[in-house]
C-alpha cells in the first residue's frame, strides 16, 4: 500500500474550468473520505496522487496519516498555508508534482478552450511553490510550471532545498523596460551609476535608470538562487498557456483560413531574461544540467547564449523553448527556427521538444 489515490468527483466536473461552464454555483464534490490509520511500516503511504479538490481542513486529517510521504501529485492550486502544513506533516517529502492536464488552458484547434479566470491571484499560488523551496531541505523535485514564483518572494528568503534536481515552475515579476523606456535609456548613456552626483536628466530618463538598476539586481538575486541548486539536471522555467487574439470559436476558425495563421498573445512580459548580459553566465555552475526550458517567456537568447550553454553546460541534452511552433495555427516565428538550427550545429546531440500537447 504504497500508493494511495484519490479522486472522487463527479465525472462531468473539471477542475481546471471556469464556473462559468455551471453558471454561478459549480457542483460541489463528494465529501473526501478519511482513510484508517495506516501501520507504521516505512514503506506505507509513500505515495499520494490526489485527483479532487480539497480544502486545508479536508488535507489535514489526511496528512496527519502520512508522515512517511515521500512523493505527492495533485490535481488542484495549492497555497502557502498547505505548504506549511506539508512541512509539518511530512517531513520526508522529496516530490511535488502538479498535474499539468488540469492547467491546460484549452484543448485541440476549434475544440472548447478554457482559461482562469482574469482575476485569479496567481501569485498566492506562487507563494505555496516559495514555501516548499524555503522551508522543505529534503525537496528533489518541484515540478509546478503553472506555478508562478515571484521574484520579490524569490529574494526575500533563502532556498534550503540544495539536493533539489528538478525545478519546473515559472518565475515572474522583474522590472523588464519597456522598448521606450530603452530607447530613452540608450539616448541618455545608460547605464548611470545609481546614487552618483551626475545631474540627472528628465524624470522620465531618471525612472528609466532606476529601473535598470532594480531589473540588474533582480536578475542577479533570481541567478545567484538558481546557482546555489548545484544539482539542478531538470530546469523548465516557461509555460506555453498564451490565448488566441480573438473573441469565439468563429473568429478564430476565419482568421485562420484568411490568414493561413492566428495571432496569439505575447509571451508574458515580466520574465527573465536569459541574457549574458543579465547575467546568464552565473549558471555556469549547474554542470549537471540536463534539461532547460524556456517555452513562451519574453527571452533574449540569442547566438552567444547559445553558444554559452552548449559549451557551459555539457550534460544537455533536451531543450523546450525553440522546437516548431505547437499552437493551432500560429504564424512560423523564423528567428525560433534559425536558433535551432544554430543550436544543432554547435550541439547535435541535443534533442529539441515542447510540453504542449
Amino acid at each position: 500500500m504504497a500508493n494511495l489515490s484519490l479522486g472522487f468527483y463527479t465525472s462531468d466536473f473539471k477542475a481546471h474550468q471556469p464556473a462559468e461552464r455551471y453558471g454561478a454555483h459549480p457542483p460541489s464534490p463528494s465529501p473526501v473520505p478519511v482513510p484508517e490509520p495506516l501501520p507504521g511500516d516505512p514503506s506505507i503511504g509513500t505515495n499520494l496522487r490526489v485527483l479532487n479538490i480539497m480544502t486545508v481542513s479536508e488535507w489535514e486529517p489526511l496528512l496527519a496519516l502520512l508522515p512517511n510521504l515521500e512523493e505527492l501529485t495533485h490535481s488542484q492550486r495549492l497555497t502557502d498555508s498547505l505548504a506549511l502544513l506539508l512541512v509539518e506533516r511530512c517531513p520526508k517529502l522529496q516530490v511535488m508534482r502538479s498535474d499539468r492536464g488540469a492547467w491546460r488552458p484549452y484543448n485541440r484547434l476549434y475544440d472548447d478552450y478554457t482559461s482562469f479566470d482574469d482575476d485569479d491571484d496567481t501569485s498566492a499560488y506562487g507563494e505555496f511553490a516559495n514555501e516548499m523551496l524555503t522551508a522543505n531541505n529534503q525537496l528533489r523535485v518541484l515540478d509546478t510550471i503553472a506555478y508562478h514564483l515571484r521574484v520579490d518572494e524569490i529574494l526575500r528568503r533563502p532556498w534550503v532545498c540544495m539536493g533539489l534536481e528538478q525545478l519546473s515552475c515559472q518565475i515572474r515579476g522583474l522590472a523588464r523596460l519597456s522598448e521606450d523606456e530603452e530607447m530613452m535609456a540608450k539616448r541618455a548613456g545608460a547605464p548611470w551609476p545609481i546614487g552618483s552626483n551626475e545631474e540627472l536628466g528628465c524624470k522620465d530618463e531618471q525612472s528609466a535608470f532606476e529601473k535598470i538598476e532594480r531589473c540588474r539586481v533582480q536578475h542577479y538575486g533570481v541567478y545567484d538562487r538558481l546557482a546555489s541548486l548545484t544539482r539542478l539536471r531538470y530546469l523548465d522555467l516557461g509555460f506555453e498557456d498564451r490565448m488566441p487574439e480573438v473573441e469565439s470559436d468563429y473568429d478564430l476558425y476565419c482568421k485562420g483560413e484568411e490568414q493561413g495563421y492566428v495571432e496569439y498573445e505575447k509571451p508574458p512580459f515580466d520574465t527573465l531574461e536569459l541574457s549574458l548580459a543579465s547575467g546568464l553566465s552565473r549558471l555556469g555552475v549547474l554542470k549537471n544540467l540536463e534539461v532547460f526550458g524556456f517555452e513562451c517567456m519574453n527571452h533574449r537568447i540569442e547566438r552567444a547564449e547559445l553558444e554559452w550553454m552548449a559549451k557551459s553546460w555539457p550534460k544537455l541534452r533536451l531543450v523546450f523553448g525553440l522546437d516548431k511552433e505547437r499552437l493551432p495555427k500560429m504564424k512560423h516565428d523564423l528567428k525560433r527556427a534559425e536558433l535551432k538550427g544554430y543550436l544543432q550545429e554547435l550541439r547535435p546531440d541535443v534533442v529539441h521538444d515542447s510540453l504542449f500537447v
